[in-house]
């Protein structure tokens, strides 16, 4: 039976981090032979050669065709056994087949640089982007009386759209893992279009004592713009090591209905009353979110993959947006006097602010309660001169302005061990903006 000879090639990297010495080397099984008597046996190409043992032998080139090909494409000879070395540049090495010839450890050098060449090789940054946008406004009025406005409206708002350079700036291997996660990854985001259409009333009545006015809207917002971080499973073909994204752009739509209504009233010459309401309803029409697992009691959400965030994909649409709530409010009055003849006006004034529920992210975990604000301030004026004395906070409210999500570097602060949350395999946690404390101060005030 022949023997079996595996080929492989020795690679040393030279002065130059670009240029490899190759040579050929050659693995014989079941036999301990002197470098001479295998430059013969594998010259003989399967003949038989006469050892120094006095024993004859051949061998049989352990060879498939691609690796044929690839040695041939290299033009290395099979029969250049001596210690001459073939010097070549790492991208004539830069293929998978080649790996499977070249000794591990100096296919580790010619790795380390693919995946550094890799690296650096990015997406040229375009020279020019142009966005071409229309801008209409539409108002139609009546007036049924001198003191009653009724109107309808369309307008249209937009912001320039721009290169989504946290995906163009990866290397091809990187952006085909970053479409896995994000399927919709655009290389130019286009411009956010906020399309308006509003109703309303305005009136004025009792001789101009009584005010008020009161409109209904409906809002379109496409291509919504925000950043998602990723883990990318590999950093390239021949690292694997995970790679963190800070941040990729997405593109989204909403959509937003409501009501606002404002009024005051002069109760009498030296007081009035002034307040709002408002109410609105905003939700995404279509927001995908890379990453974001949400495994509350309602079960996966759709597209996640258990257990594992680098592939946790959701798509949001129909819930809130964030930090937005749905119903706010004032309430405001102000009493004005002389004070006797001297020359001075007193005033005091209070104010009511409410707050309603809001949600803290996309994924509409965390709800922030509603709260009420109230703010006061006496004052006193005189030509030029003003003094006040005010309050805001009154009642030392210490509800949560709002919520948001965000990384935390502490593990033990994340929201793991109570939501089974995670973004991209980053450590996610809550934060909460508090309120102004209490503040009591004083004004003064004069005028040159």
């Amino acid at each position: 039976d022949p023997l079996i000879a595996r080929v492989k090639l020795e690679a040393r990297q030279t002065e130059s981090i670009d240029w490899f010495d190759l040579r050929l080397m050659f693995e014989i099984e079941g036999a301990e032979l002197k470098p001479a008597e295998i430059r013969r046996l594998v010259a003989a190409r399967g003949g038989f050669v006469r050892l120094a043992d006095g024993s004859w032998k051949r061998v049989e080139l352990q060879l498939s065709d691609e690796q044929q090909v690839m040695i041939d494409q290299l033009g290395i000879e099979l029969e250049e056994l001596g210690d001459e070395s073939h010097r070549l540049h790492w991208r004539q090495l830069a293929n998978e087949k080649t790996a499977e010839l070249i000794h591990p450890q100096a296919w580790q050098a010619v790795a380390r640089r693919l995946e550094a060449a890799e690296l650096m090789e990015k997406p040229a940054v375009p020279k020019e982007l142009t966005f071409k946008d229309t801008l209409p406004r539409i108002i139609v009025q009546y007036e049924p009386t001198s003191d009653w406005n009724l109107y309808a409206s369309y307008s249209k708002g937009v912001l320039p759209g721009n290169e989504n350079v946290g995906y163009t700036q990866r290397t091809p291997y990187q952006q085909d893992l970053i479409r896995q996660q994000v399927p919709n990854v655009q290389e130019i985001l286009g411009s956010d279009e906020l399309d308006n259409f509003e109703i309303g009333s305005k009136q004025t009545l009792l001789d101009g004592r009584l005010r008020y006015s009161v409109s209904l809207y409906y809002m379109e917002w496409q291509n919504i713009k925000g950043s998602t971080p990723l883990v990318l499973p590999s950093t390239s073909a021949t690292n694997p090591t995970p790679l963190t994204l800070p941040g990729v752009t997405i593109s989204g739509a909403a959509e937003f209905y409501g009501l606002e209504l404002e009024g005051g009233a002069l109760i009498t010459s030296n007081w009035d009353v002034a307040g709002g309401l408002g109410y609105q309803h905003g939700e995404f029409t279509d927001w995908f979110e890379a990453g974001l697992l949400r495994e509350l009691a309602g079960g996966q959400s759709p597209g996640a993959v258990a257990g594992n965030p680098n592939f946790g994909a959701v798509q949001w649409k129909g819930n809130a947006l964030q930090r937005q709530p749905t119903w706010t409010g004032n309430l405001n009055t102000t009493y004005r006097k002389a004070l006797g003849d001297t020359g001075w006006t007193w005033q005091v004034r209070g104010e009511v602010n409410y707050t309603g529920k809001a949600w803290d992210s996309t994924a509409n975990i965390v709800q922030t309660d509603d709260f009420y604000r109230v703010n006061a301030r006496l004052g006193f004026d005189k030509d030029n001169l003003g003094v006040e004395l005010f309050v805001t906070n009154l009642f030392d409210d210490n509800t949560w302005d709002f919520a948001y999500r965000t990384t935390v570097t502490n593990p033990a602060n994340s929201t793991a061990a109570i939501l089974p949350l995670g973004n991209a395999g980053v450590q996610m946690g809550f934060a909460a903006l508090a309120p102004e404390k209490r503040e009591i101060g004083l004004r003064v005030k004069y005028k040159f």
